[in-house]
């Protein structure tokens, strides 16, 4: 079961796979099929998209705290960075 904060991570997760699928489908339809299988861009999406999720699975267990806390003013937090 998830956390209010895993489901809201979750459905962000939705969201920003609608938007990868819709940008690659953007992208492939100014190539041909030969130029599209030299730049393995299923594969790309792939690896893009597993990365995320190990991502968004590693920060269902992180509070909302967490990922605002900076450990100096000029260092990023993790909120930060997932922007």
């Amino acid at each position: 079961m998830l956390t209010p904060q895993g489901e809201t991570i979750y459905k962000l997760h939705e969201r920003l796979d609608e938007r990868i699928q819709a940008a690659a489908a953007h992208l492939m339809a100014e190539y041909t099929g030969e130029q599209r299988a030299a730049m393995r861009v299923p594969e790309s999406l792939r690896k893009f998209k597993e990365t995320v999720s190990g991502y968004i699975r590693e920060l269902d267990g992180v509070s909302l705290e967490q990922l605002l806390w900076k450990p100096s003013e000029d260092q990023w937090s993790l909120g930060q960075i997932s922007r």
